[in-house]
């Protein structure tokens, strides 16, 4: 534990000595050196090598999104090290990758559109879960983008936690035409928050 412990306090204090290389990597639109970035995720790794660290900006403050890309067995040390941090002036220190609507998402060059990407459902109320068929556009069983984009839309429509927590069995589908009974992501979002909560 002690050794735990001293791991999430070099984090911070390499963290703290490069805010400053960081809110410009931030800054920067036409990025081409990422050597700062890839310090942080070396770094993050070093508490526990299941955590990635994301980088962005709100109106006040830049952020660090503390995620354990959907492994729910790094949840608790998500929560440690975010618990760990210190005050960092301009900077927010956020635990998984929060619900939001991006319209677009692109992964290794593949991009799909929110718009797109359709469910259809099953509540097992005794689990508290939501069993779900995901229906991708162009689905591709050999190209592994296709999957790894379509957890990243449920990670960040319906929240990385949520995913985790929330979402049993996933089975993907490839989308033929929209089913009545179909629902889009936003949509599974507020089942979820309407009966698993």
């Amino acid at each position: 534990m002690i050794f735990q412990r001293d791991t999430k306090k070099r984090f911070w204090k390499w963290f703290v000595k490069n805010k400053q290389k960081l809110e410009k990597f931030i800054s920067t639109k036409d990025r081409t050196d990422y050597g700062i970035f890839n310090e942080l995720s070396d770094q993050i790794k070093r508490v526990n090598s299941d955590l990635i660290a994301e980088l962005t900006m709100n109106e006040d403050s830049f952020v660090l999104v503390i995620s354990c890309d959907g492994i729910s067995a790094s949840i608790e040390h998500v929560q440690n090290l975010a618990a760990s941090a210190p005050n960092i002036s301009n900077w927010s220190i956020r635990k998984f990758r929060h619900p939001m609507d991006p319209k677009i998402l692109n992964y290794q060059g593949l991009e799909l559109e929110l718009d797109n990407l359709f469910v259809d459902f099953e509540l097992d109320m005794e689990r508290e879960k939501v069993d779900i068929t995901y229906y991708i556009p162009n689905l591709d069983d050999e190209d592994k983008r296709y999957r790894s984009l379509g957890f990243l839309y449920l990670d960040h429509v319906l929240g990385e936690f949520n995913v985790m927590t929330r979402v049993g069995y996933i089975d993907f589908e490839l989308l033929n035409k929209r089913e009545p009974h179909f629902i889009g992501l936003i949509e599974l979002r507020n089942v979820i928050e309407q009966n698993l909560y």
